[in-house]
């Protein structure tokens, strides 16, 4: 394994080789294509100023340029309750390849197989975090993610970490500096989108405002043209490339667009942080407000219930099983004791009758439930402890269901969607889920998407009266 190293100390002072491109060193126009998603980058010790614009900052050591894809990692910053997360980038080479004939039982060859051999060329750590004072902070070299409070902070218990692949390099080597400018061609579609001076002469080929397409010059697109002109007559440009500054080149400055100023052309533009949607705010407000009347109004049934449980099946009063939540995290979700002390114990004999076509388990009459406990499902009121999970915000009044770890693993896009939202402790497939035999899990991977894709207001409210409906309905049934 052969790792990149940063350059020398005295080289990386000045944060560039030497490469300019426009007027501006190769750090800033990393930090022009950090700033089209939204995010500014951070160099420790830097003089920091922030983007009006910001929503997350990524936290580098001086002289590292890395790019790596923000999507799947910047909803988990949403999901999780922590200041920042530690992110691994990870550069590999997959140039290497070995190929094997694969041959069926009766030797006969049916196809090729290609194995890739991996080479790890760089392995970094960077942070990322949506807090303007942990930014600071880091900016100024008082603080470092190892670190369990930074500055009095409060709230930093648990840090996140995630390894996602990515391209390193430094600044202050030549070499990196050329390889990532030409990656940024490769890359970047609309440069001037951040970078005011520059226009696109036609497509894919980018120059100084008012320069104009140069004479006897074959440019390949993508292309990136400097302020250089000398020795450019009668050649070829093969993009993707980039056509830097020279000394000689005019001392014209291009600037940077803030990130509240960058154009999304054809649309508004959308927070890299989805949490403050209108709905989200609203749904989370009804959420609070629901839940608290609901806890302080049905309190003397909570105190009815628990003191039932304890006459008549003892200890203890509450269920407590590890589901997971919004983004995967992990919480408890509270019910009213429903079952014998020993259902754990009697699972293992009673898979037989499980009638459920999926991870989870349904059984009909199941023995475990005790007499109390029968009553307390048929009304929903086992439910109840499960206002003070939405009050703390592990859960919503209306979502899917909350399920363990284990059930998730099961058709991992129908995980990442319903994790994608709070679970609830009514939803979609509570309200219309037949227990037809065989149909009960893809019901609930169904009806768990279409509240994903269709989640608003008024689907909340209209499953709400389901809820209702359907919970008098059946209580008139057994009744």
């Amino acid at each position: 394994m052969s790792l990149k190293s940063p350059p020398a100390a005295e080289v990386v002072a000045s944060r560039s080789s030497g490469v300019r491109l426009w007027g501006l060193e190769v750090g800033s126009i990393y930090d022009a294509w950090w700033r089209s998603k939204g995010v500014q980058v951070v160099m420790r010790g830097s003089d920091f100023t922030p983007d009006p614009g910001a929503e997350v900052f990524l936290l580098v050591p001086d002289s590292l340029l890395v790019v790596f894809d923000l999507k799947p990692v910047v909803s988990n910053l949403v999901w999780n309750t922590e200041a920042f997360l530690r992110l691994t980038v990870v550069e590999r080479n997959a140039d290497r390849y070995r190929e094997e004939i694969r041959r069926d039982e009766t030797g006969a060859i049916t196809g090729v197989e290609r194995h890739y051999d991996y080479e790890e060329l760089s392995r970094v750590n960077v942070t990322l975090t949506a807090d303007l004072g942990l930014a600071r902070s880091w900016a100024s070299g008082l603080w470092t993610p190892d670190e369990r409070s930074p500055l009095g902070i409060a709230g930093i218990t648990k840090q996140e970490s995630f390894e996602l692949a990515g391209q390193v390099y430094f600044a202050g080597r030549a070499d990196d500096e050329n390889a990532l400018l030409n990656w940024l061609v490769a890359t970047w579609d609309d440069p001037s989108s951040v970078i005011v001076g520059i226009e696109e002469v036609s497509e894919g080929v980018f120059v100084p405002h008012g320069a104009g397409e140069m004479e006897n010059v074959t440019v390949v697109p993508p292309a990136w043209i400097g302020f250089q002109r000398e020795g450019l007559r009668e050649s070829v440009i093969a993009g993707p490339e980039f056509v830097g500054d020279t000394a000689s080149s005019p001392s014209r400055i291009v600037g940077l667009r803030t990130i509240r100023e960058v154009p999304i052309p054809g649309r508004r533009r959308r927070s890299n942080l989805p949490r403050g949607t209108f709905y989200g705010v609203g749904k989370r407000s009804l959420d609070l407000v629901a839940s608290f009347f609901a806890m302080s109004l049905l309190a003397p049934v909570y105190l009815l219930i628990a003191i039932l449980i304890h006459h008549f099946d003892g200890s203890p009063i509450l269920f407590r099983h590890v589901r997971q939540g919004r983004g995967g995290r992990e919480f408890k979700c509270l019910k009213f004791r429903t079952m014998r002390n020993d259902a754990e114990e009697m699972a293992g004999n009673l898979g037989a009758l499980d009638q459920s076509d999926g991870p989870q388990v349904f059984i009909r009459d199941d023995p475990r439930v005790t007499r109390l406990g029968r009553f307390l499902r048929m009304t929903s009121l086992d439910e109840l402890p499960q206002f003070w999970n939405v009050f703390r915000g592990h859960m919503s009044i209306v979502g899917p269901r909350p399920s363990p770890e284990r059930e998730n693993q099961f058709c991992p896009a129908w995980r990442e969607a319903r994790l994608s939202v709070r679970p609830g402790i009514t939803g979609l497939w509570q309200v219309r889920r037949t227990r037809a035999p065989g149909r009960d899990f893809q019901e609930w991977i169904r009806y768990d998407l279409e509240y994903v894709r269709r989640a608003s207001f008024l689907l909340d409210m209209q499953i709400v009266l389901k809820t209702f409906i359907t919970l008098a309905l059946r209580l008139r049934k057994d009744g």
